[in-house]
């Protein structure tokens, strides 16, 4: 119940925040960002206490190798991954649906589906964030540039969180 309070209390954290980030106002943003980094890294603390310690480091140490293989990929690919953002975005309801309707039914099946789908929706979307970001840099303008960095590392940071969190559960 503490965990599930949580999420919902991130989730809050989170949509305020893009709100503050698309209106420039970073100041704001950037304590909805520190305020959402607390909240994260208790509902992270909370979650982890569930698995062995071996379990944590392993889960880690392969999500950072596929983070940084994922963004070796962009780095040397032209594409710009949109059609794969535009669909991993679009997954991430039914991802939703599914992981909160997990906590009523308990089938051993739709846990492993939910939890391979979630690592591939999550890496479309690390590879369609790490496009996003190389082209920012070409577009952003002078006024918005703290905002969209700021907006910019969170996207990464879940791309990274949610990676992590379907890692382990296959490691632990």
């Amino acid at each position: 119940l503490v965990s599930l309070i949580l999420c919902v209390v991130e989730l809050v954290i989170v949509f305020k925040f893009r709100n503050d980030v698309m209106k420039l106002e970073y100041e704001k943003a950037n304590r909805h960002f520190i305020l959402y980094s607390i909240v994260s890294g208790i509902t992270l603390g909370v979650t982890l206490s569930l698995y062995s310690p071996f379990a944590v480091v392993m889960a880690f140490a392969i999500t950072c190798a596929y983070f940084g293989l994922l963004h070796a990929i962009t780095t040397q690919v032209k594409t710009d991954f949109s059609l794969i953002g535009s669909i991993c975005i679009s997954a991430l309801i039914p991802l939703i649906i599914a992981s909160f309707l997990l906590i009523f039914i308990h089938s051993e099946a739709m846990y492993w589906f939910v939890t391979y789908a979630g690592i591939l929706i999550f890496t479309g979307l690390t590879l369609y964030d790490f496009k996003r970001i190389e082209n920012a840099y070409t577009t952003i303008t002078p006024e918005s540039e703290d905002s969209m960095v700021l907006y910019l590392a969170l996207e990464l940071y879940l791309d990274f969180l949610n990676l992590f969190l379907y890692i382990i559960r296959i490691v632990g």
